[in-house]
């Protein structure tokens, strides 16, 4: 009915907008620790404050792309430091070393604590939305394809149909169970009595049928 479907949208509204808040709001966070960080490190080793600044906000927009943003940010000033006869074996070392620690502590350790799997995508399905939503809208759709994907996710995963709900769980991490329903209804019990409607609707027919016939 229209109320179910309703009731099936305000169910899904309600932790796909907690998802995109946590999810936007925790990454603005960190994605601003680990640029200021870079930048930081990339001045304490001598380069200039001004193009330390430009690094550290780069890293920053970066670090909003999963997988390949962290690593790019850390390459990017690279040239700017390893061409540079000014700069030493170890100093050059340190604006690499460094910052890509910074990176993967915050992806590998920092991250997982603090979104406690609110994205909750496979992999694959990541580099896939990143892909198709870079290809969309370029770097501003790389920036928001997780979020996007998640929410998208949710949606699927909350509607009342077998369809979705297998759907949500080839884009989700964790494993969904496919004989309950949303709102904890035993899908296999409201397809058997789907099915016992259509037998007692097919027996009526055959017997207004003959009932004609005679």
């Amino acid at each position: 009915t229209a109320e179910d479907n309703g009731g099936g949208r305000s169910r899904a509204a309600s932790p796909a907008d907690q998802k995109i808040f946590d999810y936007i709001g925790g990454k603005v966070l960190l994605s601003t620790l680990v640029g200021l960080l870079h930048a930081i490190i990339l001045t304490a080793v001598g380069l200039e404050m001004g193009l330390s600044l430009v690094f550290g906000l780069l890293t920053f927009w970066l670090n909003f792309i999963p997988a390949v943003g962290a690593p790019l940010g850390v390459l990017l000033p690279m040239p700017f430091v390893a061409l540079d006869p000014r700069f030493s074996n170890v100093q050059i070392a340190t604006a690499c070393v460094a910052p890509m620690a910074v990176a993967f502590i915050n992806k590998d350790i920092i991250e997982p604590k603090v979104f406690a799997n609110s994205t909750n995508l496979e992999p694959v399905m990541v580099m896939l939305a990143i892909l198709l939503w870079g290809s969309v809208w370029g770097i501003t759709g790389m920036v928001l394809a997780v979020p996007i994907t998640a929410v998208i996710r949710i949606y699927l995963e909350n509607i009342e149909h077998p369809l979705t709900r297998y759907l949500a769980l080839s884009l989700g991490g964790k494993p969904v169970d496919m004989s309950r329903s949303a709102s904890g209804t035993d899908t296999s019990q409201l397809v058997s009595t789907d099915y016992l409607q259509l037998d007692r609707q097919r027996l009526l027919l055959e017997d207004r049928g003959a009932t004609t016939l005679v």
